[in-house]
This record gives structure tokens, sequence and C-alpha cells, in this order.
């Protein structure tokens, strides 16, 4: 079984996009976090898309670390915009 560990870095709108990624780059920009390696960073439908094409190449297990430490904001985009879409 895979599985991936990464940080991914959600942004609500294309507009809220830049910030979020500077947040994500300050944070996590380093080498050990798979901020760039991922493909975890932008709006929720490119999220998805991410994850199905992850889960096709066969993994099963993602820890996602969130860019803003699991704000209740971004927590509550994840569930209801990415984890409603994947569970379509």
């Amino acid at each position: 079984m895979l599985s991936i560990e990464a940080v991914m870095a959600l942004a609500p709108d294309a507009a809220s996009l830049p910030k979020v990624r500077e947040i994500a780059e300050r944070r996590f920009g380093g080498p050990g976090f798979g901020l760039h390696d991922s493909g975890l960073i932008g709006t929720p439908q490119t999220v998805v898309d991410r994850l199905n094409e992850l889960q096709k190449l066969g993994f099963q297990q993602m820890v996602l670390f969130t860019h803003d430490r699991a704000s209740d904001d971004t927590l509550e985009l994840l569930a209801g915009a990415v984890i409603a879409e994947l569970a379509a």
C-alpha cells in the first residue's frame, strides 16, 4: 500500500492563492515537507484533481498538513469542497 504525507496549501479561490502560497512557502517551503513535490497547492478543484491523480497512481493513504496549521476556515473548506467531492 502506498501512502503520502505532505503539506497542502488550499485556497478558497484563485484570488486568494498568492497569499496562501506565500504562507505555505514561508512555513513549509524547505526540503522534507513535500510542499512542491506533492502538487497540493491550489483551489479545491486543483487539490481534488491532484488527489484523484495520486489515487490512480496507487496511493491509498494520504496524510495532509495544512499550510495554515489547520485553521477552522481551511478545515471547513477541506471538508466541504475537497473531501465532499472525493466522496461523491
